[in-house]
Order: structure tokens, then C-alpha cells, then sequence
């Protein structure tokens, strides 16, 4: 019984293709929490200004909790996009498989944001700019990762 500890520090992949894709992934996470920080520091202080001070002041504070968990959602949805590029840029091909997975369930939360937003305030169709492109940044980046492997 061997109770070596492995390298921790596994190196990333280097084939361009993979370099590429990875990078799609994190400019995906970085597009996704500048989404985040405008709904955090737009949306949310404006919500008690548009309801004025003649607002039930449940009801303003039912919806900035609302909006609060959104945004608490939407992050959470940036950490697991970033969990999945790191999975996805290892050399090890399981967790490269993982990181895959990982990435489509990130892109779960913005397809929710586009088409809520798109369907409950179509004159906001803006705000689902930074998801679109999020989603576009991963899908190409997984097209990548799958031409790479078919070729191998």
C-alpha cells in the first residue's frame, strides 16, 4: 500500500486549439461578471428609486431580495464557468470531460436570463447582450474542444 501523494499542480493543456478554447471559456466568465456587477450596482439600488418613498416598504424589500438572489444566482453561475475552463484546460482527459459538463450547466443561468428578460421586458433586450455573448464564447469554445478531439 502506497501512500504517495500525486502532483497537485497539474499543467494546463498546450495544444493551441485547447489554448484557444480556454481562453473562450474565461473571456466568458469575465463578459458574464461585468453582467453580474451592472445588475448588482444598476438594477438593484434602482429599484428602491423607481418604487419612491410612497412603496410599501415590504414590497421594495420582496424585490430587492428577488433581485439580490438573481444576482447571487448569476455569480454563482461565473464561479462554475470558471470551475469548468480550469477542468477543461487540464491534461488529464476526465477532467477535461468534467469541464465540458461543467460548462454546459454554466450556460443554464444565462439562457434562463435571456429568455426571461427577453419575455417579461422585451424593451430590456440589452441586458441579455452580455449573456449572449457568454453563451456564444463557451459554445465556440466547446466546438473547439470537440473538433480537437475528433481529429485525435
Amino acid at each position: 500500500m502506497s501512500f504517495t501523494r500525486e502532483s497537485t499542480s497539474e499543467p494546463l493543456a498546450t495544444t493551441p486549439a485547447t489554448r484557444i478554447a480556454v481562453a473562450c471559456f474565461y473571456l466568458a466568465a469575465i463578459v458574464a461578471f461585468t453582467g453580474v456587477l451592472g445588475v448588482l450596482l444598476g438594477s438593484v439600488p434602482d429599484i428602491g428609486e423607481r418604487l419612491g418613498v410612497d412603496a410599501e416598504a415590504y414590497w421594495n424589500n420582496r424585490l430587492q431580495a428577488a433581485l439580490l438572489l438573481g444576482v447571487f444566482g448569476l455569480a454563482f453561475g461565473v464561479l462554475v464557468n470558471l470551475i469548468g475552463a480550469y477542468l477543461a484546460g487540464s491534461r488529464n482527459p476526465a477532467r477535461q470531460a468534467a469541464g465540458r459538463i461543467v460548462l454546459l450547466i454554466a450556460v443554464l443561468p444565462h439562457l434562463a436570463s435571456i429568455v426571461s428578460l427577453l419575455a417579461y421586458t422585451p424593451e430590456d433586450w440589452t441586458h441579455t447582450i452580455t449573456h449572449v455573448i457568454a453563451v456564444a464564447l463557451i459554445a465556440v469554445g466547446l466546438v473547439i474542444l470537440r473538433r480537437r478531439s475528433a481529429v485525435n
